[in-house]
């Protein structure tokens, strides 16, 4: 394999928008190539992503190299990371795509694979993917060339997984005051409609994307705005997300932060004390 063609990092594919690897040259080489390895028959992609500007131009790249090799592509529209891994584990699509830069500025944008199971693909299958870089993108015949088509679902199937968490309680969070910072990221409309459903009282910041203003002096990455906030507004509790919804840090009703590992613990805890959960529990040391 070429060496210029190592493009994969420990998460995807991410870079500065307009520089290798991220411009549309080489992602639509990418999709055909993605395509190629992974439905070399067809089948079945989706696709979703943040709230960053490039987004659309990524998605209108690969859906039309994934539908040229005849795939059918499912457009997702923005939606948070998780969501996606749990649309393609619970769809039949063959893999999925996450656009998004994580908790990077809207100058950055990446490209990640997820498999059927909702996790990202193997190294092998990068390096296969990465091989065929140099090959040009193919196109099928026309009656043999897919279809792309927008879910209106993804959103509601999403929420519904996430009321399961309740065990059926309609306004379980009835009484709560609850800021929540999406990062004008991926789940801005998602968490404070989800908030607001479960009955809490809602102070939305961050929920205003624009294309260029994801992860900019807000989010999990910059606690300190929505710490103020919590505290300015009394509120119970505070939830600050990244663009891509899929790092999370809370605040409590006195301003106190609780990152990662102390999130960890409290849900170990509150597992381990159910009598049908008897796994380990393992974590990072930054988590």
């Amino acid at each position: 394999m070429n060496e210029n063609n190592k493009v994969f990092g420990t998460d995807g594919i991410r870079g500065k928008v307009g520089e290798y690897p991220m411009t549309v040259d080489f992602t639509m080489k990418l999709a055909s190539a993605i395509a190629s390895t992974l439905t070399p028959n067809g089948g079945q992609v989706a696709i979703g992503k943040d709230t960053r500007i490039s987004g659309y131009m990524f998605e209108s790249a690969l859906e039309s190299a994934f539908v040229a090799y005849g795939l059918k592509v499912i457009l997702l529209g923005p939606l948070p990371s998780p969501a996606i891994s749990h649309y393609v584990r619970e769809s039949e699509a063959n893999f999925g795509i996450v656009i998004s830069a994580s908790h990077n500025s809207y100058e950055y944008n990446g490209i990640k694979i997820i498999n059927q199971d909702g996790q990202k693909i193997e190294q092998l299958l990068e390096n296969t993917i990465e091989s065929r870089l140099n090959e040009n993108p193919v196109t099928k015949t026309a009656s043999m060339i897919g279809k792309a088509y927008r879910s209106g679902n993804s959103r509601d199937k999403y929420k519904q997984l996430l009321r399961k968490v309740f065990n059926g309680a309609t306004q379980p969070l009835d009484g709560l005051k609850i800021v929540v910072d999406t990062s004008n990221g991926a789940a801005y409309k998602i968490a404070p409609q989800l908030l607001l459903e479960l009955g809490a009282e809602v102070i939305p910041i961050a929920c205003s994307p624009n294309g260029y203003n994801i992860n900019k002096n807000c989010g999990s990455t910059y606690p300190e705005t929505i710490k103020n906030t919590v505290q300015a507004t009394n509120s119970d509790l505070g939830i600050a997300l990244d663009g891509d919804a899929d790092r999370i840090v809370l605040v409590d009703d006195q301003g106190e932060l609780l990152d990662g590992d102390q999130i960890l613990y409290i849900l170990s805890a509150a597992n381990i004390n159910n009598s049908s959960f008897n796994s380990k529990v393992v974590g990072t040391v930054m988590t």
